[in-house]
């Protein structure tokens, strides 16, 4: 048998790196490449960041590709970016995002909604500056809405789209993942640190027959603002994750003599949440010599505190997604502190979900969806946002392991059976939603 080719090198990869990949994940390269359904040259040609990436061609499909809406062969595509729908006996699903890129709002809420439809649609990835041809025909023999993910009016080749698209009668569902609708209720400093302003959303959202949104409070908002229907659809692990957080877990080795409270903090606009925990924090390092605070990310910690606790502050730069589960399996537990404001009421439970796959408890600010993902004591802790709050929920886990590691078995459990795109209630239930009305709207 030739060992060459774009499936031997998949496989001489992933046994150089030991990669833990998804279950079926070889079966799956194996039918492309025996069946000429893959094109290395081509999916190489025509995304180039395949090739900065590090990863052979079929494996980055496999494990990237694939979810992100991308081409595995010329036939499926016209040109780089669009997707086009295959023949397939399951209904066309059309997803519009906002980037086109591997953003994080783009992985959670169109490349992990793709994952979780793909057992009863035919999901397409739509680049609304080029859609395919015939797309605006083919959406109506859809019985599924088109989602629009996150789409603002900055880019001018929205408005356009949006136009052609209303006039085809199908019904539109506005997917979004944060409060960035509602100026009234958004600080100045945080609206300062945004490229897009509420406005341009809200010109798109307007369009919107029905919303999708990520938890019950940013539904009960898009409802009490537009007068529409909101269904909540929450963010869930998908299979690349599970299958990262597996490894992490696995290879992850305990603390001998050190007590690592972590904080994975995504950007620096958690700077203002961090301050909740701050002093809690300081005191309780204070008291225990072996336990240490370790930042990811941009953290800005005051520079005070650092200097009174060089030796036990640690920050460390922000990772890719694919390598945080890693970062995180190496705390002891990990800290989800968030501020009482509209804008957090909104949040999801992401962090709360990256944590439990890797089997890491979390102290947790009794605010957003975290606080009812989180059963007090059995799969997390909660805390009001309050220094002698955080000093108890800190000082709980420390003095007891059983605890962090009951709590870390069952917040796990929890992930898989409800949180992740291979649940079975959340694949029907989110089947339900975008079923449950005809598609057309005229």
């Amino acid at each position: 048998m030739a060992t060459t080719g774009p499936l031997w090198a998949a496989i001489r990869y992933a046994r150089k790196h030991r990669l833990v990949l998804p279950p079926g994940a070889f079966m799956a390269m194996a039918w492309l490449s025996l069946n000429d359904r893959f094109d290395a040259a081509f999916y190489c040609r025509n995304y180039p960041d395949v090739v900065d990436a590090g990863l052979p061609p079929l494996l980055h499909y496999i494990l990237h590709g694939q979810a992100e809406g991308r081409s595995p062969h010329a036939a499926t595509t016209s040109s780089p970016g669009k997707a086009k729908a295959r023949p397939d006996t399951k209904p066309a699903l059309y997803i519009v995002p906002a980037f086109m890129g591997n953003r994080n709002t783009k992985r959670y809420r169109a490349n992990h909604l793709a994952e979780v439809c793909e057992s009863f649609a035919q999901v397409c990835m739509i680049d609304f500056k080029a859609p395919p041809e015939g797309f605006f025909s083919d959406v109506r023999k859809s019985p599924f809405p088109v989602v629009l993910q996150r789409l603002s009016a900055q880019d001018p080749a929205s408005m356009p789209f949006l136009h052609t698209l209303k006039k085809t009668g199908c019904r539109i569902l506005y997917d979004i993942d944060d409060l960035l609708f509602d100026r009234e209720q958004l600080e100045d400093w945080r609206l300062e640190s945004w490229d897009i302003p509420p406005a341009s959303y809200l010109d798109i959202m307007a369009y919107a027959d029905a919303f999708l949104a990520a938890t019950p409070e940013l539904a009960n908002r898009l409802q009490v603002f537009y007068h529409k229907d909101a269904d909540v659809v929450p963010n869930v692990l998908n299979r690349q994750q599970l299958a990262a957080s597996a490894q992490a877990y696995e290879a992850a080795h305990a603390n001998a003599g050190r007590f690592i409270i972590g904080y994975a903090a995504g950007s620096a606009s958690h700077d203002h949440d961090l301050t909740v925990a701050l002093p809690a924090i300081e005191q309780f390092l204070s008291e225990h010599p072996d336990a240490e605070l370790h930042c990811i990310g941009d953290v800005r910690i005051p520079e005070s505190m650092t200097k009174r606790l060089p030796t036990q502050i640690m920050q460390h730069a922000k990772v890719p997604w694919f390598d945080l589960p890693a970062a995180l399996a190496s705390f002891d537990i990990q800290i989800i502190p968030l501020t009482a404001t509209p804008f957090n009421a909104c949040k999801s439970h992401i962090r709360f979900l990256e944590s439990a796959a890797v089997r890491v408890p979390t102290l947790c600010s009794n605010v957003g969806q975290q606080a009812q993902s989180v059963t007090e004591g059995i799969t997390g802790l909660l805390t009001e946002n309050s220094t002698e709050g955080w000093h108890a929920g800190l000082r709980r886990y420390y003095e007891n392991s059983q605890l962090r590691f009951d709590i870390a078995e069952a917040a796990y459990r929890y992930m898989v059976q409800s949180c992740s795109s291979a649940a079975p209630d959340h694949i029907a239930r989110t089947r339900e939603l975008l079923g449950k009305a005809d598609n057309h709207t005229t």
